[in-house]
């Protein structure tokens, strides 16, 4: 085997991916299905840390903004990009001479770091002036906010704000799509796996489609009124703020599912390219989601993250499985069915592994085709809060430490909290999540020992150094 292909498609929830699986399985057969996989966060800025480098976003080196004291003050001393370390899967490859290709279509995951592991990068979006305009008013507020923390009522007044501006521009007209569709990925992959010079490569390929607003593509078009995807993209956005209508909630599923299948079927044409060139001979494709979203549950806006929510207390609410359940299959390897629970954070170690490579000691995740059975944690943040939720073969917890709150479900019903009568299952899932994060303060710790030997060899005669 000499290539991987892992194609992520934003917003994906498993139980809504049959949609794209089904035309998979019929063009190059079943695969190694994961049936309880789940993200590592609930938005695409905390999974893919998982995904791109096995890590978790809640981690004390991803927190530190400073860390050498100057003047009598904290200051920008040292960049603590710097002292972290994420170790990217690509960077890995590249060195083991693999050919690493790229195309990102979310613009936070085009940092200078990743880009410098990987032989092309294709950002795939164009943040357009509308989204400009958007983007400087939130700085705006944030600004404000920061210098006036106890302004009551300001944070959700902003959060309004934004999300009527934003349902005001994406809900007059019908943009273009500002990032690679699926179409022009089946391009641009096609090109890359033309270049034959015998070694091994890594593509992975990130589908925007399914994320709101839609926006014009020449497909989904022909399945609606441009009039009513507007609509749609409006009542998104002011979902928000007010509930949407069952009519609405409705239509929306139905063009949530008609781009799933124009995804569909461009991932099937592209396919057809690998099969025409045995290109599929000597590679494993990876099939995954960053992550889900709601469609009214458990009495939610539909969406994802922070911006899926309508007030602080529901913030707990987004590691329900709607949100971190997400479908994962592996073609190549034969096809199975396996029911253990499992993390997006172990598909970077087990590419390794198929690979015979060696796995970083700082990543977290571990090769999901061996036979642990270890619990499986999802982190959700909004500020400084932090949230986990911890699923296992029989339960689901999800926690809110600062608060206090705890809820305990069965797996695979999430409507009747159990924690007031199982008192024992919430210790030990508790305990659980204090083990998570001692792990990862160790690792960080460890870390950051030798970063900081390394540090003082060259700083050695600077007085402001405080350790």
């Amino acid at each position: 085997m000499k290539n991987i292909i892992l194609l992520t498609i934003d917003d994906l929830r498993y139980d809504y991916s049959h949609v794209i699986i089904k035309k998979i399985n019929e063009t190059i057969g079943r695969g190694i299905e994961f049936e309880k996989a789940y993200s590592t966060g609930t938005s695409s800025i905390f999974s893919f840390l998982g995904i791109l480098c096995s890590k978790y976003s809640i981690s004390p080196d991803e927190e530190m903004s400073y860390l050498i004291h100057k003047g009598g003050s904290l200051g920008i001393a040292y960049d603590p990009n710097k002292m972290h370390k994420r170790i990217y899967l690509t960077e890995i490859l590249k060195n083991k001479n693999f050919e690493t290709y790229v195309i990102a279509n979310v613009p936070f995951i085009a940092n200078i770091e990743y880009r410098n592991t990987i032989d092309r990068f294709i950002t795939g979006y164009n943040t357009s002036n509308k989204e400009k305009a958007i983007m400087s008013v939130e700085k705006l507020f944030s600004a404000i906010e920061n210098k006036n923390p106890n302004l009551r009522g300001f944070g959700e007044f902003r959060k309004r704000f934004y999300r009527i501006l934003k349902s005001l521009i994406y809900g007059i007209h019908l943009e273009k799509a500002p990032y690679c569709s699926a179409k022009e990925i089946t391009t641009l992959v096609k090109e890359f796996i033309n270049k034959k010079n015998g070694r091994g490569k890594f593509i992975h390929a990130h589908y925007l489609e399914l994320h709101t607003p839609f926006f014009s593509n020449g497909y989904i078009e022909k399945k609606f009124e441009v009039a009513d995807i507007i609509k749609i993209n409006r009542a998104i956005s002011d979902g928000k703020t007010k509930k949407i209508s069952d009519e609405e909630l409705r239509l929306y599923k139905k063009m949530y599912l008609t781009q799933a299948e124009y995804i569909a079927e461009n991932i099937v044409n592209l396919l057809y390219e690998l099969k025409k060139s045995n290109f599929l001979k000597d590679t494993i494709i990876i099939l995954t989601a960053d992550h889900g979203q709601f469609f009214g549950e458990h009495k939610m806006p539909c969406g994802h993250g922070t911006l899926a929510i309508r007030d602080s207390k529901d913030l707990l609410k987004l590691l329900h499985e709607e949100i971190v359940h997400i479908p994962l299959i592996i073609y190549g390897l034969g096809k199975k069915r396996i029911s253990k629970a499992v993390s997006q954070i172990g598909i970077p170690p087990t590419i390794l592994s198929l690979l015979e490579i060696e796995t970083p000691n700082l990543w977290y995740g571990e090769n999901l085709l061996n036979n642990s059975n270890k619990p499986v944690i999802s982190e959700a943040r909004s500020g400084t809060h932090e949230y986990y939720s911890v699923r296992t073969k029989d339960w689901v917890f999800l926690y809110d430490e600062i608060n206090g709150q705890s809820c305990l479900y069965h797996i695979g019903s999430e409507d009747n909290n159990l924690a007031d009568t199982h008192l024992d299952i919430v210790a030990e899932m508790k305990t659980i999540i204090a083990d998570h994060k001692n792990k990862k303060d160790k690792k960080w710790k460890t870390h950051l020992k030798n970063k900081i030997k390394n540090f003082l060899k060259i700083n050695r005669k600077k007085s402001d150094i405080p350790f």
